[in-house]
């Protein structure tokens, strides 16, 4: 049997991986957001949490117009 110590430390331990997960999620997200006002050819938000490697088909043209399924960061 666990004993009440042990389980309030793994809940603990697992309440604190999330909040590091969120604000690196977080951080991540402005980055894009950052990158994309910056280069000429931006990346999708879709791409990066997609865990795959991006290939040179992945970027868009400024001018090109955006998915419908992209999440709108800013207006």
């Amino acid at each position: 049997m666990v004993s009440l110590d042990v389980l309030l430390l793994r809940i603990v331990l697992a309440e604190s991986y999330v909040e590091r997960w969120k604000s690196g999620a977080i951080l991540l997200s402005s980055m894009l957001v950052a990158y994309n006002r910056k280069c000429k050819y931006t990346l999708r938000m879709t791409k990066l949490h997609s865990g795959k490697v991006a290939a040179e088909d992945d970027f868009v043209e400024e001018n090109e117009e955006p998915l419908a399924d992209d999440p709108v960061l800013e207006e």
